[in-house]
């Protein structure tokens, strides 16, 4: 995402396209969609603005043919900066990830906070695998696909 934006880049419909080809292959899978902001900005803008980045993604997904049923977005402002030596990659801050949500966080009732618990990460596309987007569900660890925006 450009700066204070939440229009999706051109380049993200290829994403968004891979996103939804992985969710047809795998039925019945479960995303969490989490926006993110870097930290320019008041905090509260930020939150808002990171909602709505998630809220674009999730559109995008339903437009391309994605059950609703299945997706959660939430925000979270500039909280979780990505950090590179210990300094903010602004453009990589503006984000979304794609976290698979597992029958165990269902069962913590849905989506929770990123970072309370260990993620893998793993990039989707034409290569990503059932096994590489589903976590087995007795262990704390969630899957997550990121991109940047």
């Amino acid at each position: 995402f450009e700066p204070s934006s939440s229009v999706l880049l051109p380049a993200s419909q290829a994403v968004i396209d891979a996103v939804v080809l992985r969710l047809q292959q795998f039925g019945g899978v479960s995303i969490a969609i989490e926006g993110h902001t870097d930290s320019d900005g008041v905090p509260i803008e930020n939150l808002a603005l990171s909602q709505r980045r998630a809220f674009t993604v999730l559109d995008a997904l339903v437009e391309r043919g994605v059950d609703p049923a299945t997706l959660t977005a939430e925000g979270f402002g500039s909280e979780q900066p990505v950090l590179i030596d210990g300094v903010e990659d602004k453009t990589a801050s503006r984000r979304v990830e794609f976290r698979v949500v597992t029958a165990a966080d269902e069962a913590r009732g849905g989506s929770m906070m990123p970072g309370r618990q260990a993620r893998r990460v793993v990039r989707v596309d034409e290569t990503t695998t059932r096994d590489d987007m589903v976590t087995d569900t007795n262990t704390t660890a969630s899957t997550a696909a990121r991109t940047r925006h």
